[in-house]
């Protein structure tokens, strides 16, 4: 920045640091419309203004940047997958369904088609047919992240058992102490361990976890979640107070 303040790239990396790590949603979006600003033309810049715009609750905006980075780049992999969490966030089960198969038709052994099918089932509570989709993700890799999708669907699905057992699971992965408490936090909160779940979700802002930026799209299926006092006070501390 001190050498050349005029590259987007360069502001959109401050802007991720900010949002995945500082977890400021606000301060973040300042830089990706200075990086904008500079290159209208950056699919992965209205990705990123798309995340804050669905973590502030505007998703008219994050519709509205999805579809700008679609067209900038329509045949990423990458950038089409990132596009149908954006509608998961905007509870729009029918784009994610569109996506799902575009990735399938562009690259049928590329995961991301089954992630965003998966996400759309679950917008539909139809947790039974979201979970095949879910254990193809823990088969390709069973990080923290897809082991916790599985065991979220099976809390939602009342499986409380094979939740527990993908707990296990979970715990079993090298780190995780440390860097899985928001992954943790999600699975406890779907068989309704709400106590263990927000103390695991407050681990998880105090270690600059990103993806618990994410925990209210969990939460809003969880109805006792959602009236629980500590969940406003995590959504304060994400600047995620909204209605």
């Amino acid at each position: 920045m001190n050498l050349d303040n005029t590259i987007a790239e360069t502001h959109i990396a401050i802007g991720r640091i900010k949002l995945h790590y500082e977890l400021n949603i606000a301060e973040a979006a300042i830089d990706y419309k200075k990086a904008i600003a500079i290159n209208p033309n950056s699919a992965e810049c209205h990705i990123q203004l798309g995340f804050c715009a669905v973590l502030s609750g505007h998703y008219a905006e994050a519709k509205h940047h999805a579809t700008l980075a679609d067209s900038l780049d329509p045949y990423s992999l990458m950038n089409l997958y990132i596009i149908a969490a954006i509608y998961w966030g905007t509870e729009d089960h029918e784009k994610c369904f569109a996506y799902g198969k575009r990735l399938m038709d562009l690259e049928p052994n590329f995961v991301g088609g089954a992630s965003a099918e998966m996400l759309a089932y679950m917008l539909l509570h139809k947790y039974e047919e979201a979970i095949p989709k879910a254990e193809i993700l823990a088969k390709f890799n069973s990080d923290l992240l897809n082991l916790s999708f599985l065991g979220y669907n099976y809390g939602m699905m009342g499986e409380n058992g094979k939740a527990w057992e993908i707990i296990e699971k979970m715990k079993k992965i090298e780190g995780a102490e440390l860097s899985g408490h928001t992954f943790f936090g999600i699975v406890h909160a779907s068989i309704g361990e709400l106590d263990i779940a927000f103390e695991y979700f407050d681990k998880g802002v105090d270690g600059h976890q990103g993806w618990v930026l994410w925990v209210r799209f969990y939460l809003r299926e969880i109805p006792d979640a959602m009236k629980d006092p500590r969940a406003w006070r995590l959504f304060e501390r994400l600047g995620q107070a909204y209605e």
